[in-house]
């Protein structure tokens, strides 16, 4: 169970401060792959009881792969999603936003 307070900067037909209840729901999942290589899974699910359209979900996938010593090559998929989420003035907003991004990492 959880208590959520928003404050919107500029929002079109929206009141500018919100108090929700949220039950929140997250899990974990990884595999350590044979010649160095890691998966990692998170997944997060934010349930507004108070407006279910403000509903999250956040989910984040990352390969690592062992380069040489301390080196890593990492490569994580990250998708969020709100249910309705609530425009700015003037703006369309999209329920879901993808993102990809390749890393270098040192182990230490």
């Amino acid at each position: 169970m959880a208590y959520q307070n928003t404050a919107y900067e500029d929002v079109s037909g929206e009141d500018p401060a919100t108090n929700d209840v949220a039950l929140t729901f997250s899990t974990e999942l990884e595999f350590k792959l044979p010649r160095g290589i890691e998966w990692e899974n998170d997944y997060a699910l934010q349930v507004i009881v108070t407006d279910i359209g403000k509903t999250s979900h956040h989910l984040e996938s990352v390969f690592s792969l062992d380069i040489w010593g301390p080196l890593d090559l990492e490569a994580a998929f990250i998708f969020d999603r709100v249910e309705k989420p609530v425009p700015r003035a003037g703006e369309e907003v999209q329920s879901n936003d993808y993102r990809l991004t390749l890393g270098l990492g040192i182990e230490y």
